[in-house]
């Protein structure tokens, strides 16, 4: 799934492949508040699933050719969840955006 997000200042849309329990890879392109790719100084992404008793794990992603990515991750379980993107501007500019989610 796909999870779009804005603010003020700067928006991401994160896709979470492939979508299901299991090995994922978390995408995220982020852009700016004219709407131009931009390129944070990092992006970190949040994932938990309160329903299911999983509390927030935090995950650095890492800058792959004009996006960020976090590889290795395995979802335990499908469920609703709630992914936080956290889109780090310059050292005083933080811009989270959050969504919930359906893990098949």
């Amino acid at each position: 799934p796909g999870v779009p997000g804005t603010a003020h200042r700067a928006g991401a849309t994160v896709t979470i492949s492939p979508g299901r329990a299991g090995p994922v890879t978390i995408a995220v392109e982020t852009w700016d508040a004219e709407a131009t790719a931009a390129t944070p100084r990092e992006v970190t992404i949040a994932l938990s699933a309160h329903a299911l008793g999983i509390e927030p794990l935090r995950l650095p992603a890492t800058a792959v050719e004009g996006h960020w990515e976090v590889q290795g991750l395995s979802i335990p379980v499908a469920g609703p969840w709630h992914v936080e993107v956290d889109v780090r501007i310059d050292t005083f500019t933080l811009v989270r955006l959050s969504q919930d989610v359906s893990i098949y």
